[in-house]
C-alpha cells in the first residue's frame, strides 16, 4: 500500500518507469498471498535496521516504532539481510543482529518475496520527491535499472 501511494503521488517519473513499477507491484502482491505467514506473526518494529539503532554508553537502543505492528517477524530483518547485498555493508553486522534479534530469516521461503517487496520500497521511496530533489535522480535510476534488469549485484547508495 505505501508503495502503490509513492507511485500514485510520483514527480518527475515517466509513463514507463510508472507502468513498470505498478507491474511490479502487481507482480509482488499475487505473490505475497501465496505466502504463509501463520506460524510467524508476532510484534514487529518494521522498519529494523541499523540506521535505527542509537549506540549510547549504556548500550544499544532502537528507535523509530511508526512501523511497529503485528506481522511476519521476518519482515524485521530484510533491511539487515539486504544491507551487505545493496550497500556493502559488513555481513559480520548480519550475523551479530540476527543472533540478537533471535530469529535467522534465510532459510524461510518466505524471504525471497519479502526480500522484493523490500528492494521495491528502497527504490520507490523518492519517487514523491524525484523533480524537486534533483540529487537523488542518479540513484533512483540506478536502482530501477538493478531492478528493471534483475541485477541483484550492483551496489547502491543510500539516498541523501
Amino acid at each position: 500500500g505505501s508503495i502503490r501511494h509513492r507511485l500514485d503521488h510520483a514527480q518527475g517519473l515517466d509513463r514507463e518507469d510508472l507502468r513498470f513499477l505498478r507491474s511490479l507491484c502487481d507482480d509482488v502482491e499475487v505473490q505475497l498471498t501465496e505466502v504463509d505467514f501463520s506460524t510467524s506473526l508476532g510484534p514487529i518494529h518494521g522498519d529494523a535496521h541499523l540506521g535505527n539503532l542509537i549506540r549510547t554508553s549504556e548500550g544499544t537502543i532502537l528507535c523509530d516504532f511508526d512501523s511497529t505492528c503485528l506481522g511476519p517477524r521476518e519482515w524485521d530483518l530484510v533491511p539487515v539481510l539486504l544491507g551487505p547485498r545493496r550497500f556493502g555493508d559488513s555481513p559480520g553486522h548480519v550475523d551479530q543482529f540476527l543472533r540478537a534479534y533471535g530469529v535467522d530469516p534465510r532459510p524461510s521461503p518466505r524471504i525471497d518475496v519479502l526480500m522484493r517487496i523490500r528492494e521495491i520500497q528502497l527504490v520507490t521511496s523518492v519517487v514523491p520527491v524525484l523533480r524537486s530533489n534533483p540529487g537523488v535522480v542518479a540513484e533512483f535510476r540506478k536502482r530501477l535499472n538493478s531492478i528493471r534488469n534483475r541485477d541483484n549485484h550492483t551496489r547502491w547508495s543510500r539516498y541523501q
